[in-house]
């Protein structure tokens, strides 16, 4: 008889659906067109992209694009709570260095209040109260998601913004 496992089994190809998915229901809820969702396995493991446009830009930092950059790996840490959270603000907090050199979400949202003019305390701040309000929102529209999500894990690829914008609403209603 084998043991049971301490944690339930997560899939790498659910959480990035999750994470993308995330980013797509928040760029909607912005305003923002999506014009794709996907996921792909590669060599490394899996990959995903959440293609927007029309986000307006005002000539000041976007908290609203910033909060759509959290959402992703805010649901996938959310869809997978065993997953270590290693973002790059919290290790400023640390160390006091900044390390922009990967192009993950939290690094693009750290560079947008850089290029602004934010001192470094000043932007782990601004992402850490951003972070608490893009929480609170993922809890809101959780369930647009999860719909969403496995959607994307099922095929791979969404092109029709209006079969996205259809699948999560098959959650709200």
């Amino acid at each position: 008889m084998k043991p049971r496992r301490k944690y339930p089994c997560y899939s790498a190809r659910e959480e990035m659906a999750h994470h993308e998915a995330a980013h797509a229901v928040f760029a909607a809820r912005f305003v923002m067109d999506i014009e794709s969702v996907s996921i792909k396995s590669t060599a490394t493991g899996i990959a995903g992209k959440c293609v927007t446009k029309n986000f307006p830009s005002t000539g000041e930092p976007d908290y609203e694009y910033i909060s759509m950059l959290l959402a992703g790996p805010l649901a996938a840490m959310r869809y997978n709570p065993n997953r270590e959270f290693q973002d790059a603000y919290r290790l400023e907090i640390k160390s006091d260095t900044v390390h922009t050199a990967d192009g993950s979400d939290f690094y693009q949202a750290w560079d947008i209040l850089k290029q602004h003019g934010f001192a470094d305390r000043e932007i782990v701040d601004k992402l850490e109260y951003l972070e608490r309000e893009t929480k609170c929102l993922l809890d809101k529209v959780w369930p647009q998601v999860v719909n969403l999500a496995k959607l994307i894990a099922a095929r791979g690829k969404l092109t029709d913004e209006i079969e996205i914008l259809d699948a999560m609403e098959g959650a709200a209603s």
